[in-house]
């Protein structure tokens, strides 16, 4: 097709187009033997995105300068993993009461000292995020050792904002009795991310909270904890996924259990904008 070479017009990428494009080339596909891996695709991870990137400058397919300036977003996903994984102890734990690989000190639902924050569960909670902060500080490093023209002044590492609005996040919080020490490590998992992650990459790194305030500051709009899918907002007449593009999700903080809607994530943008601006 030669209109496809063709550069899109601002008003062709609106979220509607994008997913009747997602549509027609899944239709055109379904006929093809690799139709069934695009069921699956998963966005890689930071190392990997690092590796894959310093590939293309190599390549010469994408190019940077002592310009060019990389933002790193990331460490939702490891939060709400780690805190779902310690919610209940598997069976197997309860039932070996002594063994020394599973201690049920470990887990929010059996930990009898959940409000200390120097207990056993919190030191697990610090371990992994510290791990987190690590793996992204090495992501980041590689970068720049692979390539002399980037400093650390080019790195830009966002904060995580609050995840408590969302729709995942606060139906596990609201389970009676035990939803007040889900949401207790969920806040204590977050600001040991964004704590680790400002110790192990301090200036001449960016660590910018600004996009993340911006957005916590900004949830007046959200009169409910419900996702937008499934909702009456969400099901207009028509039916199928695009109908989620022409959906009213203004008042809702995320469109499903766990990614944000447009406006909320329009907060944090203008939050990040507002930050560069700032600084210029």
């Amino acid at each position: 097709d030669n209109n496809s070479t063709k550069p899109a017009k601002p008003e062709d990428c609106n979220g509607q187009a994008i997913l009747e494009s997602i549509q027609a080339y899944s239709k055109q596909s379904q006929s093809t033997t690799d139709y069934k891996s695009t069921q699956s695709v998963e966005i890689p991870n930071l190392a990997e995105q690092i590796s894959l990137l310093n590939n293309d400058i190599s390549n010469k397919k994408v190019y940077i300068n002592n310009k060019t300036q990389f933002y790193i977003y990331i460490g939702a996903n490891d939060v709400s993993n780690f805190i779902k994984a310690h919610i209940y102890p598997p069976a197997t734990c309860l039932a070996a009461k002594k063994s020394p690989k599973c201690n049920t000190q470990d887990y929010i639902l059996t930990n009898t000292d959940w409000k200390n924050t120097n207990g056993k569960l919190f030191q697990l909670i610090d371990k992994k995020m510290n791990s987190v902060a690590e793996s992204i500080k090495s992501s980041a490093d590689t970068l720049i050792s692979k390539n002399n023209t980037i400093s650390p002044s080019q790195i830009h590492v966002l904060t995580l904002p609050s995840l408590e609005y969302l729709h995942e996040t606060h139906s596990f919080t609201s389970i009676p009795v035990l939803g007040k020490r889900i949401s207790v490590a969920f806040k204590y998992a977050e600001q040991a991310l964004n704590s680790s992650i400002k110790n192990k990459m301090p200036s001449p790194y960016n660590v910018d909270d600004e996009p993340s305030n911006k957005l916590n500051k900004s949830f007046s709009f959200i009169n409910n904890y419900d996702d937008c899918v499934g909702t009456e907002d969400w099901q207009i007449p028509g039916g199928g996924q695009a109908n989620l593009a022409a959906a009213n999700c203004e008042k809702y903080f995320s469109w499903n259990n766990a990614h944000l809607t447009t406006k909320a994530n329009a907060y944090f943008a203008q939050g990040l904008i507002k930050s560069k601006t700032d600084s210029i």
